[in-house]
C-alpha cells in the first residue's frame, strides 16, 4: 500500500508542477518553435 501511495502522490505532484509551470519538450520546439506570447492567459 505504502508503494501505491507513494506512487500516486508522485503523479499528483509531477501534473501540479506541469500546470503551473508548462514546458514545451525540445523535439516540439525545435519542430514548430516557440513563440512567446505575452496575451495569453
Amino acid at each position: 500500500m505504502d508503494f501505491a501511495f507513494t506512487f500516486l502522490l508522485t503523479n499528483l505532484l509531477g501534473f501540479v508542477v506541469y500546470y503551473i509551470i508548462p514546458a514545451a519538450p525540445p523535439w516540439y520546439v525545435e519542430l514548430y518553435g516557440f513563440e512567446f506570447n505575452l496575451k495569453a492567459p
